[in-house]
């Protein structure tokens, strides 16, 4: 669900920073198996401005597998 690899620093022995995207690691896969566990269609939208004319559009930045097969494409079909 994430949309690029959380950063996180710190000043400390090190094991702080490691600890955490760790744990951000592990809360993402979770929260990718529940997204992706539903039966219901589930997509996530980013807003995106053309600047050739000014008009707004939407990018699909994920979709679960009911998405997919709701919309009859292919996951990769959907991104960008």
């Amino acid at each position: 669900m994430s949309q690029g690899p959380l950063m996180v620093s710190g000043i400390g022995d090190g094991g702080e920073p490691a600890r955490l995207q760790s744990e951000v690691a592990r809360l993402d896969a979770r929260l990718r198996a529940t997204v992706d566990s539903l039966a219901d269609p589930y997509l996530v939208l980013r807003p995106h401005a053309d600047d050739a004319d000014g008009r707004a559009d939407v990018v699909v930045v994920d979709a679960n597998p009911a998405a997919c097969h709701w919309l009859a494409v292919e996951r990769d079909e959907l991104m960008g």
